[in-house]
């Protein structure tokens, strides 16, 4: 009855570990046409075209910064006044030659 057993446990041993490299190769195999497709790195060229292209825009701030305004109506009593204007936010972009990708020969 031993043997049995131990045959029937190295059988479903077997056939699990199976499972698991065919799901692997199949998942493998499926992601690759999807998650490749939008993580090619950009060119210095398309870099300086996509900037060209939002420095040209009016008003090109980014949505999370407000304009600045100044209040319409006198602060109230007892608030304090600011200490003066806000500074505009800056934006420091550095460009670095992107490196041939090796190719499969």
């Amino acid at each position: 009855m031993s043997k049995r057993l131990s045959l029937v446990v190295a059988g479903w041993l077997i056939t699990g570990l199976l499972a698991i490299g065919a799901g692997v190769a199949v998942i493998d195999r499926l992601s690759e046409p999807l998650t490749d497709t939008g993580l090619r790195p950009l060119s210095a060229a398309e870099v300086d075209e996509a900037l060209a292209l939002t420095s040209s825009l009016p008003n090109a701030l980014p949505p999370s910064v407000p304009p600045s305004v100044p209040p319409s109506a006198p602060p109230a009593e007892g608030t304090p006044e600011p200490a003066g204007p806000t500074p505009a936010p800056t934006v420091t972009v550095t460009t670095t030659p992107a490196a041939e990708p090796a190719r499969a020969g």
